[in-house]
């Protein structure tokens, strides 16, 4: 049994592996392209070995601090019957959210959608595009969900409890973040999807739902940047502007989801609560 201070242990040395992750491969990247081997210029690329590289040191973490053997039950990814339910709702969420942004921007004129990629791009560049959207987004996914919520989130709720454990998860979330974001807002962001992926964790015990709203979201994302490729859009306004109103859509969603998500854990804990007093009764 791994007692109360093992805990925060596996919490800071998590943390301190992932910056030191970020570091090194940011300081591997600059190396090799100095020496002008160009295959990391490649985002895709870039980002999705940065994440493999981060979910290979999460591996010898789980590994360390579980009597010497990984197990996904360690980082609450245990098979149950509705993990994959669990999985497909959080990407129908995540593919809400980020339609629910682009609709935000479309009514206020901010962007004006143009069409489907197909219609305007070669379709092996279309494609090329998606295949590379999704691989990042599973790597990504996968990797920050099992740092940030099936370890850290974790370890924090049985070091101190569910609040203090979800924001500064959070924190750390965005923490680790701040090399690709460095504006307020979309730090911001960052901070309240870390918040909404921490209550569907704590809310369910399991990743599966959080997993698939951050590739969900992240798919959503990727393919706005990646060349137009699959949602071809027109921007209306500057791109500091564009960012910034994105950033606005983004967090306006969020906060109707923590909202929404308050108010379910409160009409379960109340459940709850009746159901273990009429057991007593």
């Amino acid at each position: 049994m791994i007692n109360i201070n093992e805990k925060l242990k596996i919490v800071t040395i998590s943390l301190i592996i992932i910056i030191f992750d970020i570091c090194v491969w940011a300081a591997i990247t600059s190396i090799i392209k100095m020496i002008g081997f160009k295959l990391f210029d490649n985002y895709t690329i870039n980002a999705g070995c940065l994440h493999i590289f981060m979910l290979i040191s999460m591996y010898f973490v789980v590994k360390k601090y579980n009597n010497g053997r990984f197990s996904i039950d360690f980082v609450g990814m245990k098979l149950k019957q509705n993990s994959f339910r669990q999985l497909l709702i959080g990407i129908g969420i995540g593919m809400l959210m980020f339609f629910i942004w682009f609709l935000i921007l479309n009514v206020t004129k901010t962007v004006e959608f143009k069409g489907i990629g197909f219609m305007f791009y070669p379709i092996n560049k279309v494609f090329l595009s998606i295949i590379s959207a999704l691989m990042l987004s599973i790597s990504v996914a996968f990797t920050e969900e099992i740092a940030f919520r099936g370890i850290i989130l974790n370890q924090l709720m049985q070091y101190k409890g569910k609040i203090f454990a979800l924001i500064l998860s959070a924190l750390m979330f965005t923490l680790c973040h701040m090399e690709d974001y460095n504006h307020f807002y979309t730090l911001l962001y960052v901070f309240g999807m870390g918040i909404i992926l921490g209550c569907l964790y704590i809310m369910t015990g399991s990743l599966y739902l959080s997993i698939g709203l951050h590739f969900a979201v992240n798919f959503g994302v990727f393919i706005l940047t990646f060349d137009n490729s699959l949602l071809v859009y027109e921007a209306k306004v500057s791109n500091s502007l564009l960012v910034l109103y994105f950033n606005y859509s983004q967090i306006f969603t969020e906060l109707v989801m923590i909202i929404v998500l308050i108010f379910i854990n409160l009409k379960y804990s109340y459940i709850r609560r009746e159901r273990s007093f009429l057991g007593k009764s």
